[in-house]
């Protein structure tokens, strides 16, 4: 689209084959001028663990990562949170590749105080 290299995104969830979020961000990007792929990543359907789907995508080029139920909580462990309140509530929903680095953010939280 712009030239520039593809934005590789996932969801990594249970029950989310019918999640509009693959489209949502397709079209967000390219009203950005965005080349975007945004992966739906069942584990059930791969064959695969939770951890095998998150530690593939964070060695093979995926720049950031939803997690969504029954995940969010799991995930603590894999990744960095500087945020403490996303350390007091424990559970993380979208994670950032950054090199070696995975940094945890919970836009649930952000985004519930930010409407109210």
């Amino acid at each position: 689209m712009s030239g520039a290299p593809t934005l590789k995104l996932g969801l990594i969830g249970d029950n989310i084959a019918a999640s509009r979020a693959p489209d949502l961000h397709r079209i967000a990007g390219r009203l950005n001028n965005m080349d975007v792929q945004y992966d739906r990543l069942i584990p059930k359907e791969l064959n695969q663990t939770f951890d095998q789907i998150f530690e593939n995508c964070r060695d093979n080029g995926y720049q950031a990562l939803n997690i969504t139920y029954p995940y969010k909580e799991h995930v603590v462990s894999q990744v960095a949170i500087n945020d403490p309140m996303v350390r007091a509530i424990a559970a993380v929903n979208t994670v950032v590749f950054d090199g070696t680095l995975s940094k945890a953010y919970n836009t649930d939280y952000t985004g519930f105080i930010a409407a109210y």
